[in-house]
C-alpha cells in the first residue's frame, strides 16, 4: 500500500499526472464542479448559481435519475446551506426560487440533507412560505400535510434553535 501511495504523491510521476487530469476533469461535471467558494454577498452573480438551482430541483423532481447521476449528499447540504446564508443579498426572483424549491422538498419522501430545507424556510421567511405552506398544509397526503404543517410553525417560533432533525421528532410527536 506505502509504494501505491508513493507513485500517487510523488510529484514527478505519471501517477501524479494522471491525478491531476482525473480531479481538474471532475471539477467540470456535477456534482463536484458546484465546488466553489463564492462569498455569500457575491452569491447573485455567482456563475454556478442557476446550476446549483438545477441541481437541487433535479434532486427533488428525479431522484432515482440524481442518485445514478450526480448523488452527492454534501454538495447537496452544503449549496443549501450556502443559499441559506445567502438570502439577504438575492434577488426575489431566486429567494421565489428558493421557496418553490423548500415546497418541492416538502412534496417528497424525505431525503438526506433535507432538514436543509427547514433552516433555508426561515431565512426566506413569512411572505413568501407562508401562504404556499399553507395550501399544501392542506394536502390528502398526511406525510406531506406535516411537513408543511411543520414549516409553519418552524416559522411562527423563530426563537426556537436551528432545525434539527430531532426537532422535528419532538415536533411529530407533539402531534398526536
Amino acid at each position: 500500500m506505502a509504494e501505491f501511495n508513493e507513485v500517487w504523491l510523488d510529484e514527478g510521476s505519471a501517477g501524479s499526472e494522471a491525478v491531476a487530469r482525473w480531479c481538474a476533469e471532475r471539477y467540470r461535471r456535477l456534482p463536484d464542479a458546484l465546488w466553489e467558494y463564492v462569498p455569500v454577498e457575491s452569491y447573485a452573480q455567482w456563475g454556478g448559481l442557476k446550476y446549483l438551482l438545477l441541481y437541487l430541483e433535479w434532486e427533488s423532481r428525479y431522484p432515482d435519475e440524481w442518485m445514478a447521476n450526480a448523488k452527492s449528499w454534501g454538495t447537496k447540504g452544503g449549496g443549501l446551506r450556502d443559499l441559506t446564508r445567502a438570502v439577504p443579498y438575492l434577488p426575489d426572483e431566486i429567494v421565489d426560487q428558493l421557496a418553490r424549491l423548500v415546497c418541492l422538498a416538502v412534496r417528497r419522501e424525505h431525503r438526506v440533507e433535507d432538514v436543509r430545507y427547514a433552516i433555508l424556510a426561515r431565512a426566506i421567511g413569512d411572505e413568501r412560505l407562508r401562504p404556499m405552506l399553507a395550501e399544501i398544509a392542506g394536502d390528502a397526503d398526511e406525510k406531506i400535510r406535516l411537513r408543511a404543517r411543520y414549516l409553519l410553525w418552524l416559522l411562527d417560533h423563530p426563537e426556537l434553535p436551528t432545525p434539527k432533525s430531532g426537532q422535528w421528532m419532538a415536533w411529530l410527536k407533539g402531534q398526536g
